[in-house]
């Protein structure tokens, strides 16, 4: 892969790119089977792969497209485990906003 002048976690090969976070990474190219291939050599290459999701849950952040040019950003895992470490689940007014979405 070659690494981007722009930024240090982006890297290229052919039509895919790979972007690195810490300990996350996103794999993207124009077709399944080309992110296929580049995660096959990256286990070829001895590394351990964990697919967690689409990228629209990059981060824990998932992405909504609401309407044109307008995305909803939300974090629903972090907030189910806010509310139960709370122990807000049952209260009564969560139950009535939860209804409401």
């Amino acid at each position: 892969m070659t690494k981007s002048a722009v930024d240090e976690g982006v890297f290229y090969r052919g039509r895919v790119i790979y972007v690195l976070y810490t300990d996350d990474s996103i794999l993207a190219a124009p077709t399944k089977a080309e992110v296929d291939k580049a995660i096959q050599d990256i286990k070829g290459a001895g590394l351990n792969v964990t697919i967690e999701g689409d990228v629209k849950d990059f981060l824990g952040v998932h992405l909504e497209k609401v309407r044109d040019k307008e995305i909803r950003m939300t974090q629903p895992h972090l907030m189910k485990q806010i509310i139960k470490d709370m122990g807000i689940q049952n209260h009564e007014n969560y139950r009535q906003r939860r209804q409401k979405f």
